[in-house]
């Protein structure tokens, strides 16, 4: 592994080291990227279509966002900056992973296995459907 590749885990475990104790807590969208910020995480816009009722918080690693839906914690939008270090392509830029009742979607809605290339929405083309 080349020195810019440990130079970016370094920031990263710092960075999750920094926001551990928000984690699990639901917060306002701004004191979530506030604290993202401030651990040097970048964030993204709310992607298209999660609704405004959505609760907000950390992931609890990676320095991403998980937005929950707000009568059950069995669907939820993981909003996550990407690792460029990563060897699998599909995490290496900014990407989604959309759970619903325990599987993940694909962009088109359809339920795949979460650790399948297609459970890895790249950020541009994630709309979330609610059916």
């Amino acid at each position: 592994m080349n020195k810019r590749n440990l130079e970016a885990i370094r920031k990263i475990k710092a960075g999750e080291a920094f926001f551990k104790p928000y984690t699990g807590q639901y917060l306002p969208e701004n004191t979530d990227r506030k604290i993202l910020h401030q651990a040097e995480f970048k964030t993204f816009a709310r992607p298209k279509g999660i609704p405004e009722n959505f609760k907000l918080k950390l992931s609890n690693k990676g320095g991403g966002m998980k937005y929950v839906h707000p009568n059950t914690t069995f669907e939820s939008v993981r909003v996550m900056p990407g690792k460029p270090y990563s060897p699998y392509p599909y995490q290496q830029k900014p990407y989604v992973i959309h759970i619903k009742n325990d599987m993940a979607l694909d962009k088109f809605g359809k339920k795949v296995s979460s650790n399948l290339p297609e459970a890895h929405i790249p950020l541009e083309e994630f709309i979330y459907r609610s059916e």
